[in-house]
């Protein structure tokens, strides 16, 4: 188990302590009441019945306390809301038992008596299943609520000997029912990890091109979307570059297509050491065509890395099936600053366009489209607003460039 998995068992775990032992919060209160009321222990007891009462009003405060902040107590620390989850378990256990142990050994008590074993059972029972998650807690508890009095019986009440063997055979069973539980539990819990982990993969399954390892269309048109709605708000240049590999047809049709699948896989192994910022974007776009999507990069840059990604490929020898491939590449890059009633295409449809000339005027080349403003919005007449060049960004890149 790998400690990501782990630390996300310990959170799940401490959230189901939490909620699973809520029943726990009135029990205490209510089972010393009806045994109080019962017997009218509070009339021969009164001192005895009534410390009770604020011993558990107390414990359970501070229960309810821990309910409502301990999400917030395991993000600050998860060591101290531990520590604080077993003191209110502790600290009612340890008053209960007290009582339990009173009530065998102490004077008058004989008619309280076997309430106090029946709910002790009871709370013994509702424990075993709230804490089954962690055996620790719920052995201590076992531990600490009946073998203090199974102790008080053989040291002062002998003749109570039966009652003794009762509760060592509660003892066992309450364990087995322990065991199974947190079995259960645990086993639903790598079960319900496995289901998510599965279901992860096929997410990732779902965003990556199968024969090239990058991102596929689909995912990459859902990423344009939440970049071009980021853009737009931040007012953020977004830019694309629009890749097809030259003559790919004739690859396929002289050498076949898994000369050409492993071209292609070649081509995204230089994409993938091309862009290595955790923002940027590649992705088969379909067939033999590629995207690259550049947040807040300047087209100036965008046009230098097609340049350095065109003549990376051009220089790269693929080996296929006893064939040695090298082909080149055509490259067209765009940028716009987004605009909100502008659709996200129409950053594709300028990076195509600029594609489209770089494989007119020759192929294996790199040319770009000079508009970086804004992408233009329609009135609400419906005319259609003209876009500008802007001559003094298209000189300082083809400065750049040469």
């Amino acid at each position: 188990m790998t400690p990501i998995l782990k630390a996300q068992f310990h959170e799940r775990l401490m959230r189901d302590l939490a909620e699973r032992s809520i029943p726990g919060i009135p029990a205490y209160i209510a089972a010393w009441s009806v045994i109080v009321f019962a017997t009218g222990f509070h009339h021969t007891h009164t001192a005895v019945a009534y410390a009770a009462w604020i011993g558990f009003f107390f414990v359970s405060a501070l229960r309810l306390i821990y309910q409502f902040t301990y999400q917030r107590l395991y993000r600050f620390s998860a060591a101290l809301n531990y520590g604080f989850f077993l003191i209110t378990v502790l600290i009612p256990v340890s008053l209960w038992s007290a009582l339990f142990i009173y009530c065998i050994v102490g004077p008058e008590t004989a008619d309280i008596r076997m309430l106090m074993v029946m709910a002790t059972a009871g709370l013994c029972s509702g424990a075993m299943t709230s804490f089954a998650p962690d055996r620790k807690i719920a052995i201590t508890y076992l531990m600490l609520i009946i073998l203090p009095a199974c102790v008080s019986i053989i040291v002062f009440k002998r003749e109570e000997s039966p009652l003794f063997y009762l509760m060592i055979t509660y003892i066992g069973f309450t364990l087995l029912q322990l065991a199974r539980g947190s079995r259960e539990y645990w086993s639903a819990l790598e079960n319900e990890a496995a289901l998510a982990q599965k279901t992860r993969q096929l997410e990732d399954i779902s965003k990556i091109d199968a024969l090239t390892g990058i991102y596929n269309r689909r995912h990459f048109n859902q990423i344009l979307e939440l970049e071009w709605k980021r853009g737009s708000r931040e007012k953020r240049l977004l830019t694309l570059i629009m890749m097809d590999i030259d003559h790919f047809k004739h690859i396929n049709d002289s050498y076949g297509h898994l000369t050409g699948d492993d071209y292609l896989k070649s081509v995204a192994t230089t994409l993938k050491g091309s862009f290595k910022r955790c923002t940027d974007v590649i992705a088969r776009y379909g067939g033999e065509e590629f995207a690259i999507l550049l947040p807040a990069t300047p087209l100036a840059d965008a046009i230098v890395l097609a340049e350095r990604l065109r003549k990376a490929i051009a220089s790269n020898t693929v080996k296929s099936r006893k064939t040695t491939l090298r082909a080149t590449v055509s490259l067209g890059v765009a940028g716009c600053v987004p605009a909100h009633r502008t659709p996200p295409e129409h950053l594709i449809s300028l990076a195509d366009k600029a594609l489209y000339v770089a494989k007119t005027a020759g192929r294996n080349q790199v040319r770009w489209n000079d508009q970086p403003q804004p992408a233009p919005i329609d009135p609400p007449d419906g005319t259609k607003k003209e876009s500008v060049p802007c001559p003094e960004v298209f000189a300082q890149i083809t400065a750049v460039v040469e």
